[in-house]
């Protein structure tokens, strides 16, 4: 029913609407490999607050044996949906009407169990770019998926809308579902394949700094020449006064002193139109050059004498172009630099993979700059170098906000580098000498680079703990997790379950539910099952760090008062509901203590799996370990010093004391606490016990985060299979292979040929070609081709 349509209410700010949505489909599906592996999916619409709805799971349409995108999943359910579409009184729409948005999302589900499950896409359609429909109408609105890798297709969901009368009837024109001037339903499109490896001038962006300055200044390498002798002249008014008398600058001195060739003669002959800017006569050109080479000391001499030229301006006019020339050579390294660094951070779509040869793209393309500046006479080109990787790292890492995925490529790839370059000066590293002789700052030295390289890995390592932390563990230490799994406990469990078990089964449920989330949260495509060319060890190392987080928190939890209490410090005391422990708050005994060593076991276990945390190499959860021994040791035992430094060796005599006051007698220990051994725990000498990590005192603070940098070693040997090859400083042979192949090389000079793009637009000719500003991929491409 559509009111407000007559004359006299044409000008209401508002029309009253009644449709009958159809939710058609979603194709092409799925779109990416990942998601081949869906049983089942639902769609959830919310329409403002009160108006929501869900579909029945459906199976996906899937061909056996097709590729990504050639499937769809049919949803074919419609419903009913009453909306006022506000009119945009500030827009004079002349024959047409302009409205106010007025949105219904829908949300796609991966169902599980009795509850809606994951989320995977959503998809959001605003009535009022449709206006007031009046036949039937579909519409298709692209599907934002929450996990996207490379080789993906976009999908859409397909709609139908059509006006629901009064008389219970649906309003359709027939053949004709699509109004004009409405969106029409868009055709299945080739999805375009970007691998991650790909070179491209189109997907990256340039380095603001040396890239922009450096081809602003130069334009192309045809003019570097009379490009930089402009920026001579603009820097001295003295010199650019002088070089009115300069058509002198291609020769040699009296005593035969060469000066190196222009590579190609188009840069010979920028040279001249350079020196006739500054009034030069091309006679007197012709005099000094001939096909970029010098003429004989006659033809100087003569030249000289006829210009009036004298050995003091010969001098001037070498030293000038020598000059010159190292400003040139600056510049062109300056280009080098930018391209290396562009290609191999900017450009990268940072995003998890199955190869490992791709995933650490960056780091490879990194190590065989600095590699090749290393190999320069000019040493300070490794200290630039050095610089510019370094800052390019930490410029990408900030740029990826809290994305933990994106983050954890990067420190993947930072590793990488480092133990690259590691192994390739490994000598200089561990003789600490690194050339100090010919070194004039620190960057020079590859020891330094590498040091760098682990302060950035350091940094990128405490954002992920930090965004895995508040972002994934902590809320389920808080009442709304707490109450979510609960439902699901409740439904699971016996009426016969005692409290104490009910808890510790609800625990459990939701450390395993939020361990796997931490997981997803730092790689993506190893928790869905794949194998991922990121290095494992960092996820290793992240959850490690996070355990130890939270072998405190739910100790300090555990050792409170009563569960009433509030939390006392948002990282080492964060726990407010006392249900997400284990075991109840401030009722230690025998029992809790072997139901705390009990969930502790599950945890390890479940790490394991998840991370490969081994406890042999790392203990974690060593405060509820001693915890959890404390309770169920024999009490008189206690009497012996050594006994409670081999049991909790971190507890102080006062934490102790403490505990056992509380200690609450149970069917496994029903004696109460021997007075000899309190009266022992109270004339302890506080000062001598223990050290530093001694916990005294109820809550104690968690720890600074701490990287332990994977060693330089083992990466190689995880990198190169298993025996380690050692690299020479123009790269090792996988580092040529993986960088230098031909058609990645080609793809350097032309944006259009990494993208699988079919346009029917002529080719752009050559005049374009020769003004497209990729020179800088030109000469990496010599770097890359001369490091073979």
């Amino acid at each position: 029913m559509v009111s407000g349509m007559k004359a006299k209410n044409r000008k209401s700010p508002s029309v009253q609407l009644d449709y009958v949505i159809t939710i058609i489909e979603i194709k092409p599906w799925p779109p990416s490999q990942s998601l081949r592996s869906l049983r089942s999916a639902l769609i959830q619409w919310e329409h403002g607050d009160k108006n929501s709805g869900t579909t029945k799971a459906v199976t996906p349409l899937l061909v056996p044996g097709a590729s990504v995108g050639d499937g769809k999943i049919e949803f074919n359910e419609s419903f009913k949906l009453h909306l006022t579409l506000m009119r945009d009184m500030s827009i004079k729409a002349g024959d047409g009407d302009t409205f106010l948005k007025n949105c219904v999302e829908l949300n796609m589900y991966e169902p599980r169990r009795d509850k809606i499950g994951q989320l995977l896409a959503t998809a959001v359609v605003d009535f009022a770019e449709y206006g007031v429909v009046k036949d039937g109408l579909i519409v298709s609105v692209p599907m934002n998926c929450k996990r996207t890798f490379s080789n993906t297709s976009q999908p859409m969901l397909f709609l139908k809308i059509e006006a629901f009368e009064k008389n219970n009837r649906v309003r359709s024109s027939g053949d004709s579902l699509v109004r004009e001037g409405s969106t029409e339903m868009n055709e299945e499109t080739e999805s375009v394949s970007i691998t991650d490896d790909d070179v491209s001038s189109s997907n990256g962006s340039s380095n603001p700094h040396k890239e922009k300055e450096a081809e602003d200044k130069c334009g192309s390498m045809d003019r570097v020449v009379s490009n930089q002798e402009i920026l001579v002249q603009d820097k001295s008014k003295t010199i650019a006064a002088e070089q009115k008398d300069e058509e002198l600058l291609n020769t040699n001195t009296r005593s035969g002193v060469e000066v190196s060739k222009v590579d190609d003669h188009q840069t010979s002959s920028n040279i001249d139109e350079s020196l006739e800017s500054n009034n030069l006569s091309c006679d007197r050109l012709k005099k000094v050059k001939s096909g970029g080479s010098l003429l004989d000391s006659g033809s100087w001499k003569n030249s000289s004498r006829k210009d009036g030229f004298h050995g003091g301006n010969e001098r001037k006019d070498i030293n000038k172009l020598q000059q010159l020339q190292r400003r040139v050579q600056n510049l062109e390294s300056e280009l080098k630099e930018a391209a290396a660094i562009e290609v191999g951070l900017y450009s990268i779509v940072a995003e998890h993979g199955s190869s490992m040869n791709k995933v650490h793209a960056p780091a490879r393309r990194l190590s065989r700059l600095y590699l090749h500046a290393c190999n320069c006479k000019q040493i300070s080109q490794r200290a630039s170098s050095a610089k510019s990787i370094v800052s390019g790292l930490i410029l990408v890492a900030k740029a990826c906000g809290n994305d933990v995925p994106r983050l954890t490529f990067w420190l993947s790839n930072c590793v990488v580098l480092r133990a690259i370059i590691y192994d390739a000066f490994e000598q200089d590293h561990i003789s600490k000498k690194n050339i100090k002789e010919s070194c004039r700052n620190e960057w020079e030295k590859p020891c330094q680079f590498t040091c760098s390289i682990e302060k950035v890995e350091s940094w990128i390592f405490s954002r992920i703990i930090e965004s895995v932390w508040w972002q994934t563990l902590t809320p389920y230490m808080q009442s709304t997790a707490a109450r979510a799994i609960v439902r699901i406990v409740d439904s699971e469990c016996s009426k016969k379950t005692s409290r104490e078990q009910e808890q510790a089964n609800f625990s459990m449920e939701l450390w395993k539910t939020a361990f796997m989330d931490a997981c997803e949260r730092i790689c993506p495509v190893r928790a869905a099952g794949h194998d991922c060319g990121c290095l494992p060890v960092l996820s290793r190392l992240v959850m490690e760090e996070c355990m130890g987080r939270l072998d405190v928190a739910m100790f300090n939890a555990i050792l409170r008062e009563s569960a009433d209490e509030s939390p006392t410090d948002p990282v080492s005391d964060p726990i407010s509901d006392a249900r997400v422990l284990p075991v109840p708050s401030g009722k230690p005994s025998f029992g809790a203590g072997a139901q705390l060593k009990n969930a502790i076991g599950n945890w390890l276990r479940w790490l394991t799996d998840l991370f490969g945390i081994d406890d042999d190499s790392f203990k974690p959860f060593h405060l509820l370990n001693a915890l959890s021994d404390l309770m169920m040791l024999p009490k008189d035992m206690l009497l012996d010093s050594r006994i409670r430094k081999e049991v909790c060796p971190s507890f102080g005599a006062a934490l102790i004391k403490g505990i056992l006051d509380r200690f609450v007698p149970d069917e496994f220990c029903p004696d109460a606490i021997p007075e000899a051994v309190l009266q022992v725990l109270d004339s302890e000498d506080l000062g001598v016990e223990g050290g530093e990590d001694c916990v005294r005192s109820v809550p104690c603070a968690a720890g600074s985060v701490v990287y332990h940098p994977p060693s330089a070693s083992s990466i190689i040997k995880c990198i190169f299979g298993g025996t380690k090859k050692h690299l020479s400083r123009s790269g090792s042979s996988v580092l040529r292979k993986s960088n230098t192949s031909d058609d990645e090389l080609d793809e350097l000079s032309s944006p259009f040929t990494a993208i699988n793009i079919i346009d029917a637009t002529p080719s752009p000719s050559p005049r374009w070609r020769s003004n497209d500003g990729t020179i800088r991929y030109q000469l990496l491409k010599q770097v890359w081709m001369n490091s073979d």
